[in-house]
């Protein structure tokens, strides 16, 4: 529970990432790993204990006389020793349980050995956060297991290659992983890995939400076999635990196989119905579509350091006398993107209610400060602006690195239809929308066929197939995600693109989003590419499944035991 956490370590819990597992679902992961009752348990990141617990009750299950003595445990945050007391209080060893960086310890170094079974819940902390000697322990780990992980992997990634190296043969793996686990590029290797060295490896997507504030949903990796593949592997769901429960205890295995070597990056996509796949593999190969990738740069807009300070709306200018050649236009949230093209129409209108803050500070060109500017920077160091992280790293701490105006702007998180918005004006965006710009001088009608047709099924498809599912079921296009989706450019249908793309920024201004996505459908899928309308309904009820795999929103709530899992290792520094 989170009380059992010092009041001095609140504050870390961004970077030790303390999420909780429910007693309910480490019995039920533990229930399927042990099999008899010499099996050694190792628990990497054991936190709160509750694998501990659960592979403890597992053992006792199948007849183990002593299971205190067969779980070990390795944890780097120092509270963790505190929650073993109980177990060590039942007769097991001190040396069963490790205060370190799992990612440091070899079974070598000590002397534990290999295991039968390796179950927890990994660390989640984002690349950016690992650094210096975390970094280098994480990426020999990697390659001590033979894997090569991407540069920009998350600490979850290392530590799962580094998990093999304990098992011995014919061990098993049981996991809680993030999503990013069934589509992040640098954990490709990783996945066919598992594949490869695992007789069977199985991934069931719970659709209840395990830890209420952390970003990504959660998936559950359970591979047993160790050393006996390659084999086969089967993506499922689960509704709920209790439903969990009942698939592990089934003597016949869910959900269709799939070798795991082959070209698909993308695990969701075997989710999909078989027509779905074929029909999506069959497009994607076509020349006449390609990917956002290949037509333009995507990269993430203006960073401030502090958008409450910088940005500012026509009224704070007003108050705080500051100069119309000190602010330049900016949008900070992708809602005020309501069409295809954002005109000076829309700036007009967003300008002249007041409120919204759509300026931003620039000090970068000017020479000598207005006496206005200086005072309102002065507000700013008494508010301590200048301490804020990207702001101390500036020289000086007010000068916000502009972003020209971009040719478009991509909105990359959205509960259902990520768009590509013209941008016709001089406003740029801070970072809260992604900016594209074309790789070579276009012009019309490539743009509008471009921001048309990623409204399409097929893009639309693609986006659930290559983003991630945050907090609340909302889909997030990183940008070398957003690089990714797949576009239908056919050859023959630039004469009325303009037109179209006029028709559905019209739609979409009108809140009819669906009614713009059957029409570019027509004209995009239909009328050029040849698709019948079977071949449309396939491709859409396929977007409505995987959206209910991310959109649920059913949480499951902790229980009192409980496991809180460090999402890095103290020396990290934010």
């Amino acid at each position: 529970m989170e009380n059992n956490l010092p009041a001095s370590d609140k504050h870390l819990r961004k970077t030790l990432g303390v999420y909780y597992t429910p007693h309910v679902l480490a019995l039920a992961l533990a229930k399927w790993a042990v099999r008899c009752p010499k099996e050694r348990i190792l628990d990497p990141s054991f936190g709160g204990c509750a694998f501990l617990h659960a592979g403890q009750e597992a053992l006792a299950a199948v007849g183990a006389q002593h299971p205190e003595r067969l779980v070990f445990g390795v944890d780097v945050h120092p509270e963790a020793a505190s929650f073993s007391r109980l177990i060590l209080e039942q007769q097991a060893r001190k040396e069963q349980f490790l205060v370190t960086d799992f990612l440091t310890v070899t079974p070598e170094s000590t002397g534990m050995g290999s295991f039968d079974i390796v179950l927890g819940n990994p660390p989640y902390v984002r690349h950016h956060l690992l650094k210096g000697r975390t970094r280098e322990s994480a990426v020999y780990a990697a390659q001590r297991a033979g894997i090569r992980i991407g540069g920009r992997a998350s600490y979850w990634a290392y530590f799962v290659a580094h998990c093999l190296s304990f098992l011995a043969s014919e061990g098993r793996l049981a996991l809680l992983l993030p999503t990013a686990f069934l589509y992040a590029e640098y954990a490709d290797e990783l996945r066919r890995e598992i594949v490869r060295r695992f007789r069977s490896t199985m991934i069931i997507l719970l659709r209840e939400r395990v830890f209420e504030d952390a970003q990504e949903r959660t998936v559950i990796l359970l591979a047993e076999g160790f050393g006996s593949g390659p084999g086969e592997a089967r993506i499922v769901t689960a509704g709920s635990v209790e439903a969990l429960h009942q698939m592990l205890g089934s003597p016949t295995p869910a959900g269709k196989s799939f070798n795991g070597n082959g070209t698909d990056r993308h695990w969701l996509c075997h989710m999909m119905t078989e027509r779905g796949t074929a029909l999506y593999q069959e497009l994607t190969a076509s020349s006449e579509v390609m990917t956002l990738g290949d037509l333009c740069s995507i990269r993430i807009g203006t960073v401030t350091g502090a958008n409450d300070f910088f940005v500012l709306s026509r009224q704070a200018q007003k108050q705080h006398e500051i100069p119309h050649s000190c602010l330049k236009p900016i949008l900070t949230r992708s809602s005020l993107l309501r069409g295809l093209t954002f005109a000076e129409q829309d700036w007009l209108a967003l300008i002249t209610q007041g409120t919204t803050p759509a300026l931003v500070l620039d000090t970068n060109s000017l020479g000598v400060l207005p006496d206005s500017v200086e005072r309102y920077l002065s507000r700013g160091v008494s508010a301590g602006i200048p301490e804020r992280y990207k702001c101390r790293t500036r020289s000086p701490w007010h000068s916000v690195p502009m972003s020209p105006p971009p040719d478009a702007f991509l909105q990359y998180m959205s509960a259902r239809r990520p768009r590509l918005v013209l941008n016709q004006t001089s406003a740029t965006c801070t970072n809260a929308i992604h900016v594209a710009n074309w790789h070579d001088s276009v012009s019309e009608p490539l743009p509008s066929c471009v921001a048309t047709s990623i409204l399409s099924s097929l893009t639309q498809l693609s986006s659930e197939l290559v983003g991630r599912s945050y907090g609340g079921g909302v889909l997030k296009l990183e940008p070398n995600e957003a690089r990714q989706l797949v576009i239908a450019l056919p050859s023959n249908g630039n004469s009325d693109a303009c037109e179209k793309r006029a028709e559905v920024d019209g739609l979409l201004r009108d809140g009819k989003g669906e009614q713009a996505s059957q029409l570019v459908d027509d004209w995009i899928l239909r009328l050029h590419l040849g698709l019948s309308m079977n071949d449309v309904r396939c491709l859409r009820a396929n977007i409505a499944l995987l959206q209910r795999l991310r959109i649920d929103k059913n949480t499951l709530r902790p229980r009192r035991v409980s496991h809180p899992s460090p999402e890095a290792n103290p020396q990290i520094a934010e």
